[in-house]
């Protein structure tokens, strides 16, 4: 089990229910090979040459994987999966200032308006890929929202319970509507919670959209949410066993 935390978030919010103005973001439905997954993948100058940061996840585990790359020599995306939280480190909080070499990179994709196309490889084993898009949130250019809403699968997780985040449009913008809680063993949603109570201002962080939920290594489930509060820039919230459901906490 992959526990992915993150660490020292302290760039600019620009508030509750205000377009952030610099999220570009393409969600896919697909398959690699015969497995079906949900694939996102938002696209940014993230420094040190990455162009894209992303998570997917298969639908049998709902096991949010974050992804990272640029485009090749080529032309094509070229998508690297991390692991580890040594790695999480050492590339998403730390960056290379030698940048990254992405060409063997399990994931090479062509992506158009409709999808993308391409090969993922690893470990001498190759499946074809196929994804068509299914949501686009674009606040950058002024587009907007297509389609009503856009799920957006963190990279923070806990051992059993993995946390989507649902964007909606709205006549003002982009508005982040609520956190799915999903409990990875009957991949249902279990729990659904405004992240925005208990002054925290959530959803629209500048850092990559997929980072605004976290985790800690800990005895027992908790999971901290990226926000602008007088306390500190994060929410707690931890597992109770008694209800089961994740509850904030003022304290990690």
């Amino acid at each position: 089990m992959r526990k992915v935390a993150f660490f020292g978030i302290l760039l600019l919010l620009f508030g509750r229910n205000a377009v952030a103005g610099w999220y570009q973001v393409t969600n896919y439905i697909g398959k690699i090979g015969t497995y079906p997954i949900h694939f996102s993948l938002q696209e940014y100058d993230f420094g040190s040459g990455l162009a894209f940061h992303g998570s997917y996840y298969y639908d049998k585990n709902i096991i949010p994987i974050p992804i990272y790359g640029k485009r090749g020599s080529s032309g094509t995306i070229e998508l690297c999966e991390i692991h580890d939280e040594t790695e999480f480190d050492r590339i998403i909080v730390q960056g290379s200032r030698s940048g990254f070499d992405t060409s063997s990179c399990q994931f090479k994709l062509s992506a158009d308006e409709t999808g993308a196309q391409g090969t993922w490889v690893s470990g001498g084993k190759s499946y074809d890929v196929s994804l068509h898009r299914s949501a686009v949130l674009d606040d950058k250019t002024g587009a907007g929202l297509t389609k009503g809403n856009i799920e957006i699968p963190f990279w923070g997780q806990t051992k059993n319970h993995a946390f989507i985040g649902v964007y909606e449009g709205a006549e003002s913008g982009v508005i982040f509507k609520t956190i799915k809680v999903i409990d990875k063993r009957t991949r249902t949603v279990t729990q659904e919670f405004n992240p925005q109570e208990h002054d925290c201002s959530f959803g629209f962080i500048m850092t990559p959209i997929y980072m605004n939920v976290g985790s800690y290594k800990s005895k027992v489930e908790q999971i901290t949410l990226s926000c602008d509060r007088k306390e500190s820039d994060f929410a707690f919230y931890v597992f109770n066993q008694k209800s089961k459901q994740f509850v904030f906490s003022q304290t990690r």
